[in-house]
């Protein structure tokens, strides 16, 4: 994921609490040590598990929360995420209660599909490597390299 791009935060509680919290605080930590939290509010599903969404979130602009705070008759919104700051390539947790997800920030798309086509190089390069470890060790290869092909008897015309 970009700094720019537009994503939301699903949460589903276990399903059968009689009496899910109004909101819950989901905390976004980067590796950096720059940590937001934002405040979901309960969706009042009347069937299956308690369910909890973001508002559109961006990790460089963040997202309106979802609590509120009532001050002399005014109503106000807190509980926001103001943005997370991180470095390119750096990963991301957000996490709530003993669960969590994390991914890996950049600075652009460009970024993005530069680190991706690293990963896919990587995940390619262990795997042929890991393929030809195994190999060396089969019965019948020789360490010595490549068998040479032995000539065939020529068949048909006599010279």
């Amino acid at each position: 994921m970009h700094q720019y791009q537009v994503f939301r935060v699903v949460v589903e509680l276990p399903a059968g609490q009689e009496n899910p919290p109004e909101t819950i605080e989901l905390e976004f930590s980067a590796g950096s040590g720059d940590d937001e939290t934002l405040t979901l509010a309960w969706e009042h599903n009347a069937t299956g598990r308690p369910l909890f969404i973001s508002q559109p979130i961006t990790l460089n602009k963040g997202a309106t929360g979802e609590g509120s705070v009532t001050v002399f008759g005014m109503e106000f919104t807190v509980g926001g995420f103001s943005g997370l700051w991180t470095d390119n390539g750096e990963n991301v947790t957000i996490s709530y209660g003993g669960a969590s997800t994390t991914f890996i920030a950049y600075d652009s798309w460009v970024q993005q599909g530069i680190g991706r086509a690293m990963a896919t190089i990587a995940y390619w390069k262990t795997f042929w490597q890991t393929l030809l470890d195994e190999l060396e060790g089969v019965e019948g290869a020789e360490a010595d390299g490549p068998r040479e092909r032995q000539a065939r008897p020529q068949m048909g015309r006599k010279g």
